[in-house]
């Protein structure tokens, strides 16, 4: 199986609080919210997903992770086993600016750099939310 590869960053590594022998990091920066808009992927309790951080100037740090909501602080977190973490030799890091919107897929990135973006941002194609992508759960 093919899992989607998003952006984590491992700075925010903290305890998994509803699993102590785990970690997690927060699903909660832009560049996870662009890959997974990108990806087509909607987060939800369970979803499985490879996240990933850049370690060095020669290699990435990698892991599965399942997914769910920390509702104490309203945030999408990553968790998994530390030893399942993986080194492994550094991707392209050219800088992809594209941003698709989950729903109709129209390229947001020139409405971001024009117009910055907040919570209530909405595609200007369909009007789904910008950051629907990580929105809560229903």
């Amino acid at each position: 199986m093919n899992l989607p590869r998003i952006y984590a960053d491992y700075n925010g590594l903290q305890a998994s609080p509803r699993n102590l022998s785990k970690l997690a990091v927060a699903l909660d920066t832009f560049g996870s919210l662009r890959d997974l808009s990108n990806a087509n992927v909607r987060l939800q309790d369970g979803v499985q997903l490879i996240i990933f951080d850049y370690s060095d100037a020669d290699e990435d740090l990698e892991n599965s992770v399942t997914v769910y909501w920390e509702k104490a602080r309203n945030r999408w977190l990553a968790e998994f086993i530390e030893e399942e973490v993986v080194y492994i030799p550094k991707r392209d890091r050219t800088e992809n600016n594209e941003f698709l919107c989950l729903k109709c897929r129209t390229p947001l990135e020139d409405y971001i750099d024009k117009n910055g973006m907040d919570a209530s941002c909405v595609c200007q194609s369909c009007g789904e939310k910008i950051a629907a992508a990580i929105e809560p759960p229903i």
